[in-house]
């Protein structure tokens, strides 16, 4: 009511791995229609609605104010059992705990102590600040696109005969091509050389 911006830090947990087939047109369309015809479901392949998680976005602060930085799952492996998780904090670049997600990006409230003025230890409850922004999801099965693909000729290119006659292949000099075209055609024609020899020149 009074017109400020506030960040919510509520608790929000979220899978490691997804699966979106419920949300898709195909789990929709598989679904009996209301005069009970049952639409044909298309063949898929094995992950096609599986996602993994590989990049998280943090915020820490409040509304106003803060600080973004991220976790990124690397793409390969690096000698490891699993690829690693780093953390990307303006220049510091670390390895980075997935195990500590919870705690670290799901938000909610954590307990602390704090010393009093007369120095006793007392407990409070207060949200975290730092929690996810924007979640990275990767997809587990991947389509071939065309550059997976090795691209074939799809003609032969004849090569050139040495024994072909010399004087068909001279080009026609500019004066008598010029003229079998149109004063419009023999201004631009004139002028290409110029503009070409201007562009390379730049």
């Amino acid at each position: 009511d009074d017109m400020k911006k506030v960040k919510l830090n509520d608790y929000c947990s979220f899978q490691e791995h997804l699966n979106v087939e419920k949300y898709t047109k195909d789990y929709l369309d598989e679904k009996l229609e209301p005069d009970g015809k049952k639409l044909p479901k298309p063949e898929r392949s094995e992950g096609y609605y599986d996602y993994v998680l590989h990049g998280l976005l943090i915020h820490t602060g409040s509304a106003d104010a803060g600080h973004y930085y991220s976790y990124i799952k690397e793409r390969e492996k690096n000698g490891n059992d699993k690829p690693r998780w780093l953390e990307f904090n303006d220049v510091i670049v670390k390895p980075f705990d997935p195990a500590t997600i919870p705690q670290k990006c799901y938000g909610g409230t954590q307990i602390t102590t704090q010393l009093t003025s007369t120095g006793r230890k007392i407990s409070r409850k207060v949200p975290r600040a730092a929690n996810a922004y924007l979640l990275f999801y990767e997809r587990v099965y991947r389509e071939k696109s065309s550059s997976d693909v090795p691209r074939t000729p799809s003609h032969k290119v004849k090569p050139k005969s040495n024994t072909s006659d010399t004087t068909n292949n001279k080009s026609q000099p500019i004066s008598k091509v010029s003229s079998k075209m149109s004063p419009s055609d023999k201004k631009s024609f004139t002028m290409a050389p110029k503009i070409m020899e201007t562009v390379f020149n730049s």
